[in-house]
């Protein structure tokens, strides 16, 4: 299994290791899985929309999904980091 990586400047670097291994050693609450196929850096995030389910707005301007299970964990957190930054 691979993993697609993107950098700050949307840079892909292509790991061969499984995002569930990823998942183990990124802290939350700062890097947590959003769906399936994303883990993100919430620090990046830059709006929470309400659309399609809900969605992030990512710094570099794409738009990525949150699953359903996901959803409230990633309100909680964006609202828990908020209050740090």
């Amino acid at each position: 299994n691979y993993t697609k990586i993107f950098l700050k400047d949307n840079k892909p670097i292509l790991v061969s290791k499984t995002i569930k291994s990823f998942e183990k050693v990124l802290d939350e609450p700062f890097f947590t899985r959003i769906h399936r196929g994303y883990i993100v850096n919430l620090s990046e995030v830059e709006a929470y929309l309400r659309s399609n389910g809900g969605e992030l707005l990512m710094s570099n301007e794409k738009t990525l999904s949150v699953s359903k299970s996901q959803n409230d964990k990633i309100q909680f957190l964006l609202r828990r980091i908020s209050s740090f930054i």
